[in-house]
């Protein structure tokens, strides 16, 4: 589908609504009901309230901009907490001076400047994985059309300009926060060139396509010492026994991101890098990663399961989900001297299927499986079952942390869970669930 632009026509008719002064136009999405142009777009009808439309194709998914009057009410707009000033915004409530404001930002900040600046440089290409979904083939871009710069995910048919791509990126509404879409392209298209925000490393936290060669940069990240051990032990309530065995192992390593202490989980494929904070606390929010408990490097593949290729020599396997399982599991197989028959083995997101290569590296071991004692977490365990089924493993069982409430463990539902509760219940101090 070709971009189309705003005829001079469509601007005049669209004006022709009644309108205020700036303060009645509204991010609210309009009523009206859509009708069909001559490229197959949608637009609104005569009766429509005015939308600040650019030359450029609106996304299969979304609808065009609309700016609302609420019949009978003094129209008002909600502004973001710390928005830029009311003169950054057009000094009449027309649609041309709130187009030609747009088209200024557009030719001052371009998309390839744009996804510069926002941390996105990597995606300012032809042909790549999408920067806001999981992508198992380069299916998005960013191309030159008439009327300016234009991005297409192939994928889902999704296709826009420089608004439709921030809006995806701030995770915002292009309708109900147009302000303020429009307020921050205004505020990073006035910042100094040399000014550009870290490379996103998994946009939305979805699993973006590895691409070919890539793997997580683990460099900086080593065996802990003592004194990482004990902090790390306090924090999560895993033996410091549990930890050097992993750590011999090869699969825990400690360091510094963005100058916080961190631990991480990796194994001898290369091909994962996970991490965490050593306080307990989160990792800021940055761009569109939000809050988050674990941050996995760029180029890491959330489906490869750690510590697979270290359980070759391994009879047995117990498969978990996360980081803090991973590591607890470490100390009860060595708390019950297990270390040389069984190995623990983890998949880092529920979300995930079990790499297809991966997958064979399980044959002609007995499998435990520890799901998390929640829906998805039970889901999770039964997906690869069926996968490590499917390909011919017979020895899979599974562990159910609901049978433990019997115990007076109503509220374990992992394996940190788990050796919490076990901590604090004298006669169960010897209990273990491998």
């Amino acid at each position: 589908m070709e971009p189309t632009k705003t005829t001079d026509a469509q601007v005049e008719q669209s004006s022709s609504t009644k309108t205020d002064e700036v303060g009645g136009l509204s991010p609210e999405p309009g009523q009206a009901t859509a009708k069909k142009n001559t490229s197959g777009l949608k637009a609104v009808k005569d009766a429509a309230p005015e939308a600040p439309q650019s030359n450029s194709p609106v996304s299969a998914t979304s609808k065009p901009y609309a700016l609302k009057e609420s019949p009978g009410k003094a129209r008002t707009r909600a502004r973001p907490a710390q928005s830029r000033s009311t003169s950054s915004r057009p000094s009449v409530g027309t649609r041309e001076t709130l187009r030609d404001q747009i088209d200024a930002l557009k030719k001052r900040c371009p998309m390839p400047l744009l996804m510069r600046r926002i941390g996105l440089k990597r995606f300012a290409v032809k042909n790549c994985s999408s920067p806001f979904r999981s992508d198992t083939k380069p299916s998005w871009g960013i191309f030159k059309g008439d009327g300016g710069w234009f991005f297409k995910d192939h994928g889902t048919g999704e296709k826009g300009d420089e608004i439709a791509l921030l809006a995806l990126h701030l995770k915002l509404d292009v309708k109900k926060g147009f302000w303020a879409i429009v307020d921050r392209y205004q505020e990073i298209a006035e910042r100094d060139p040399s000014e550009e925000e870290p490379e996103v490393e998994h946009p939305e936290g979805a699993l973006v396509q590895k691409r070919s060669g890539e793997k997580p940069d683990c460099g900086g990240y080593v065996p802990g010492n003592e004194e990482q051990f004990r902090e790390l032990s306090a924090s999560r309530g895993i033996s410091v026994d549990g930890l050097r065995w992993a750590t011999q192992r090869g699969v825990l390593v400690f360091g510094q991101w963005h100058g916080i202490s961190v631990y991480g989980v990796r194994d001898r494929s290369g091909r994962v890098m996970e991490i965490r904070r050593l306080d307990g606390c989160l990792f800021p929010q940055w761009n569109s990663l939000q809050e988050r408990k674990s941050h996995a490097i760029r180029g890491s593949q959330k489906n490869w399961p750690v510590g697979i290729l270290e359980a070759e020599d391994s009879r047995g396997i117990i498969l978990m989900e996360g980081i803090p399982d991973f590591l607890a599991a470490h100390q009860l197989i060595f708390e019950r001297g297990l270390q040389k028959i069984i190995a623990p083995v983890a998949m880092l997101a529920a979300s995930v299927e079990i790499a297809k290569d991966a997958v064979p590296l399980f044959q002609g071991k007995q499998v435990r499986m520890f799901p998390h004692d929640d829906k998805p977490g039970i889901d999770a365990s039964k997906k690869w079952g069926r996968q490590l089924q499917d390909a011919g493993l017979k020895q899979i069982d599974y562990f159910s942390f609901s049978e433990l409430q019997g115990a007076g463990a109503g509220k374990v539902k992992d394996m940190c869970d788990f050796l919490a509760w076990r901590k604090n219940q004298p006669t169960y101090a010897q209990m273990s669930v491998i």
